[in-house]
């Protein structure tokens, strides 16, 4: 598994709401979370494969601007 870390510019829960929607099209995306109250707006995602690149470049597309911070494998 990975852990898939992500700057966003989401600020609110109705963007929340709607990315959602995105994240749970991915079927390699097992669970995701966003802390709002870091400074980054951190997304978390853990999945079975990297999809960092297309997901940043869907988000963008949605006018979700990010930023990809890295791409970590867990230990099981």
């Amino acid at each position: 598994m990975l852990v898939i870390i992500v700057k966003t510019s989401l600020e609110d829960h109705n963007l929340v709401v709607q990315i959602g929607d995105v994240l749970q099209s991915y079927s390699s995306i097992k669970s995701w979370s966003i802390d709002l109250d870091d400074e980054d707006n951190v997304l978390r995602i853990l999945a079975s494969e990297d999809i960092s690149s297309t997901l940043s470049a869907e988000l963008s597309e949605k006018g979700v601007p990010c930023e990809v911070m890295g791409v970590f494998m867990t230990v099981n």
